[in-house]
């Protein structure tokens, strides 16, 4: 994208990106410009009046132990044989023309210039030939009277999930006033709707934060595409200078319970909430100390929202019984008991579980793909015990048959689970329409973590932190 001093589009802003590698200096040690393949004249023309922004992010390794420093360079170091004496060493620096005095680049810096010449880049070492590595370079070049600007957050293809969004970007003019950024969000089909607007800058970084709603609607595990555009106080709004940023969005709330991990989709519309919801995993591994007594479930759900709500479940269990490793397989229609499955499990098999609804009927069924079985049970039950469908990782509730209280069993350390959750005919639990994540917590201590879905919206991890 390098321009030369004739061409018309000095009138008008510009970006430009390139990786620049870390063996590549600015001048030698006498002073005089390094111009060794690749050259340090980056062939982009600057204009007297013009302001200039330069962004570098990366790390060149240069250091006898191996360490690496980013485009700041590294201020403890001796400055003897640097080119550049008063410049920290391994820095990124830059020059305008071949006679302009050299400046720090850093990770940001911004002038306007004084004089017409081409952009030169390097690095401030004394051992060029020793370097490895590279920096990544975004510089914008404002002519007076326009305005630019470089999106900050998301980066493309990102894949985001919470109650709330933050989009940034970087936007700069030059000899004129920036009224607004405005953001604006697009779902496939239609047309770009306005978001947020951000009006006060920090640092010239406008920020704002998007609750998710679009047109009314909760955004549900949806591709969306981000825009902005700039408004000055003169001129033409900016529209996408940087392009737009195309990803996936998902409305997830979280909540701590001191029993659950993992995720629920709720559904309020309409009399029957889920028709299936199916859950793949393997058997973890327990890891058991000396006479430890401990449980750990992971299962597949439907529940109602109401108090009395029956749950149809259906899954198995890593637990430690006086310290030995313990396999089970199980389903249960609560607050009725669990039935056991007599059905052989180990850890690493392969399980497939799924609970249906049809016709007032709750169908448990459970697949171990690796010992080659299968087993199904039903029960008769309400559709409004359907609203929510759930895959679950849980730290079971035990009761004492002498007290007949009740209490949470501690968690069997399972290590790490990663779980495959649907909803339907193969629909992410991510779609919701409504999600939850659970996270796993007691008296301030946190049992298991839930990861956040991977972008196909159905794949997460559940990871045991303390018993």
């Amino acid at each position: 994208m390098a321009r030369s001093a004739s061409s018309a589009a000095l009138t008008q802003p510009a970006i430009h990106r390139f990786n620049l590698p870390a063996h590549q200096g600015l001048r030698d040690f006498a002073g005089d410009f390094n111009v060794h393949s690749p050259s340090s004249d980056t062939g982009i023309a600057i204009m007297p009046g013009e302001r200039v922004e330069i962004f570098a992010s990366g790390s060149a390794q240069a250091k006898a132990d191996g360490t690496a420093s980013g485009p700041e360079g590294d201020t403890h170091c001796s400055p003897a044989n640097l080119p550049i004496s008063s410049l920290p060493c391994e820095a990124l620096i830059y020059s305008v023309s071949m006679t302009g005095p050299a400046g720090l680049v850093g990770v940001h810096t911004g002038f306007v210039a004084q004089e017409h010449g081409n952009l030169f880049l390097g690095v401030n070492s004394a051992n060029l030939a020793a370097n490895n590595g590279s920096f990544h370079i975004t510089v914008l070049t404002i002519p007076p009277g326009t305005a630019a600007g470089i999106w900050a957050t998301p980066g493309d293809k990102f894949t985001l999930q919470g109650t709330s969004i933050t989009l940034a970007v970087k936007a700069f003019a030059q000899n004129k006033q920036i009224k607004q950024v405005q953001f604006t969000a697009t779902l496939p089909g239609q047309l770009p709707v306005p978001i947020c607007n951000a009006s006060t800058p920090d640092k010239d970084t406008y920020t704002c934060q998007w609750d998710l709603i679009l047109n009314g609607s909760r955004l549900s595990n949806s591709p969306v595409v981000f825009g902005f555009t700039i408004q000055s106080e003169q001129g033409q709004p900016l529209v996408n200078p940087d392009g737009v940023r195309t990803g996936t969005a998902r409305y997830v709330s979280t909540q701590s319970t001191t029993i659950y991990a993992g995720y629920a989709a709720i559904n309020l519309n309409g009399e029957q909430g889920y028709e299936k919801v199916l859950g793949t995993w393997n058997i973890p591994q327990s890891s058991c100390s000396s006479h430890e007594d401990s449980l750990a479930s992971f299962w597949v759900g439907m529940t109602g929202v109401t108090h009395d709500a029956k749950l149809a479940q259906i899954g198995a269990d890593s637990d430690c019984q006086s310290g030995t490793p313990h396999y089970s397989v199980w389903w249960e229609v609560f607050p009725e008991a669990s039935v056991p499955i007599t059905k052989p499990i180990h850890s690493g098999d392969t399980i497939s579980a799924s609970v249906t609804f049809y016709n007032g009927t709750f169908e448990m069924h459970i697949d171990n793909t690796t010992a080659g079985w299968q087993f199904s049970a039903s029960k008769a039950g309400p559709a409004s015990d359907t609203r929510i469908a759930e895959c679950i990782t849980e730290a079971p509730t035990i009761e004492n048959t002498t007290t007949h209280q009740q209490s949470v069993a501690n968690l069997t350390n399972f290590g790490a689970v990663n779980i495959s959750c649907t909803v339907n005919n193969n629909v992410p639990i991510g779609n919701g329409p409504q999600t939850v994540m659970y996270q796993m917590a007691a008296n301030g201590v946190t049992k298991a973590t839930t990861s956040p879905l991977a972008q196909n919206g159905s794949t997460f991890s559940v990871q045991w932190i303390h018993s």
